[in-house]
C-alpha cells in the first residue's frame, strides 16, 4: 500500500485530530502564561527566598543608587501645575 500524497495526508490529520490541536494550543498558551507569572513573581521576591529574588533585589538597589548619583535630588523632573498652564518647566 503506497502513503497518501501530502496534502490528503494532511487532510485526514486535521480531520481527525483539529480538535486536539486546538486544545493542546490553548494548554499550552495558558501554561505558558503561568510560567511567566511565577517567574515575573519569583523575580520580584515574592515566592519566596530564592536566587532570583537576589536578583531582583540587587537591580532595585543599583537603579536606585545610580538615580540619585547621576541626578541629584533637586534635579529629577516631576510634574507641577504650572508646567502645564505655561508651557513651560
Amino acid at each position: 500500500m503506497a502513503l497518501p500524497c501530502t496534502s490528503q495526508f494532511w487532510l485526514i490529520v486535521l480531520r481527525f485530530l483539529a480538535g486536539f490541536m486546538v486544545w493542546f494550543t490553548i494548554a499550552a498558551v495558558n501554561l505558558f502564561l503561568v510560567g511567566v507569572t511565577l517567574y515575573s513573581f519569583s523575580l520580584a521576591g515574592m515566592l519566596g527566598d530564592n536566587g532570583f529574588a537576589e536578583v531582583g533585589a540587587c537591580v532595585q538597589r543599583t537603579i536606585l543608587s545610580l538615580q540619585h548619583t547621576i541626578l541629584p535630588e533637586h534635579m529629577l523632573w516631576a510634574p507641577t501645575l504650572s508646567d502645564h498652564s505655561t508651557g513651560m518647566v
